[in-house]
């Protein structure tokens, strides 16, 4: 359950990075933009798989962290054990099941864009699909594995407050 943790904060790390490097695009595509009239073919692409890369690289280290919004009034009602196992069996027959089938596709996406060499077909600078949709099913498959561990901590501290 560590390597996963340590999974998720390393890809929190890029993501970080890659909120840089969007930031950066932004600037230059303002500067070029508006100072010498001379936008780039890039930026709106590099803009919208970098945001997407990032959200989907930090969402297990959000879901780890705590970090995820959650309307949890009538949850803090309930006894810390019967909390736990509600949310034990919430990520293990939803959450897991739905983000698993949901990375599966991203990755066969992903393979798929690779085999036929797919491009952004409404983009000038048309870039490759499979770099952006492989970054995707990484962040998507690191989120998967953390509902995994969330799980079994929850059913943990449920088991715990039960003995």
């Amino acid at each position: 359950m560590k390597i996963i943790d340590r999974l998720s904060s390393a890809l929190a790390v890029v993501a970080g990075v890659m909120v840089i490097l969007l930031i950066g695009v932004m600037i230059y595509e303002v500067v070029c933009r508006y100072v010498f009239n001379a936008p780039t073919l890039w930026a709106s692409d590099m803009t919208y798989m970098l945001g997407g890369a990032l959200f989907v690289l930090s969402a297990a280290f959000a879901l780890k962290e705590k970090g995820h919004v959650s309307i949890d009034f009538l949850a803090q009602m309930l006894p810390d054990r019967l909390r736990c196992l509600i949310s034990g069996l919430l990520m293990a027959c939803v959450a897991l099941p739905a983000f698993t089938a949901i990375s599966w596709v991203a990755a066969n996406k992903a393979i798929s864009a690779y085999e036929r060499g797919s491009v952004d077909p409404v983009s000038a600078f048309a870039p490759k699909l499979w770099p952006f949709y492989s970054v995707i099913s990484i962040g998507l498959a690191a989120l998967s594995l953390q509902i995994l561990v969330t799980a079994i901590r929850d059913f943990t501290k449920a088991a715990q407050r039960h003995a």
